[in-house]
């Protein structure tokens, strides 16, 4: 048992010695995984922006498309509801 363990030990640090990054490929990596998570952010405020576009104004696209097809008084609740907003 304790041979084995030796020698995968062994064999896990040379392994280890191969696979050394340096900084910068350090940095290159974490860079990558920071856009990454960066790109999957805005996918997912686009993916609720979207929601909120249509459970609110039962539309989606251009905000000013769906705003030329809401009634008058309808337009002016929206209007309202944001004026409560910045009290």
């Amino acid at each position: 048992m304790r041979e084995s363990f030796r020698l995968h030990w062994k064999r896990a640090l040379i392994i280890r010695d191969r696979l050394r990054l340096s900084e910068e490929a350090f940095h290159l990596i974490l860079g990558a995984v920071i856009g990454v998570i960066g790109g999957l952010t805005n996918l997912a405020y686009f993916a609720v922006s979207e929601l909120t576009k249509k459970l609110i104004l039962s539309g989606s696209g251009d905000l000013g498309e769906i705003a030329a097809t809401l009634a008058p008084w309808q337009r002016l609740l929206i209007r309202r509801s944001e004026d409560w907003r910045r009290v």
